[in-house]
Parts: C-alpha cells; structure tokens; sequence
C-alpha cells in the first residue's frame, strides 16, 4: 500500500494509521520513514533502485555495532550512496551543533 503525505508532507496515512513527522525532522526524512513502513510501494520512486528490501528484511543490522561501507549501508536501505552521503552529513552537523550547544567537544566522549 501506498502512504499518502499532506500537502506539508508532515503527516502521512498508512493502511489507515495516521504518522507525524518528530520534532525537527526533516521532511525528507520523515518520508523516507513512512517510506520504510511500506511492505510493498505500488510504484518505484526515482530515489530509490528498483530492487529494495523489504523493510524489516536486515533492518537489525542497522543496530549492529560493526561499521558498514556506504555502498552496504545503501543497498540495506534501498537508497542510493549519494542519499546516505547526504544524510551523513546532515547528522554530522546536528551532532556538531549539538556538541556546541551543550559546550561540549569530541573529546569529551573519546
């Protein structure tokens, strides 16, 4: 089934169960989440390969702690590299931002 997004594309509904975006997420992110609940998407979209896994298919492996390589941590999502490189950086400079904030350093966690 299909999720439909609002025209904000901040809330979507999903096999009749209504999503909100958190508080601070982006809107692609929250899509790609709602995205990620679909067992099947009707359509491909552009962003993504044809062949994606289904969402709960590996997905504990994200929860692993050994490091993945971009490339198998894109085809894990069933997004391109380019996507997970964009997204990385992002939570790079929120965690920065963060860091900043709260007067903290890198350091301090090390």
């Amino acid at each position: 089934m299909k999720p439909i997004f609002s025209d904000c594309g901040r809330v979507a509904t999903l096999e009749g169960e209504t999503y909100h975006a958190l508080d601070g997420e982006p809107t692609t992110a929250f899509k790609l989440r709602v995205w990620g609940l679909c067992k099947e998407p009707e359509q491909p979209i552009s962003h993504r390969p044809h062949t994606r896994p289904a969402p709960d298919q590996h997905m504990d492996r994200l929860f692993e702690h050994e490091a993945m390589s971009i490339k198998e941590l894109a085809e894990l999502m069933g997004l391109h590299r380019e996507s997970v490189r964009q997204i990385e950086r992002r939570a790079i400079l929120k965690c920065k931002a963060w860091l900043e904030q709260k007067q903290l350093s890198q350091s301090d966690f090390i």
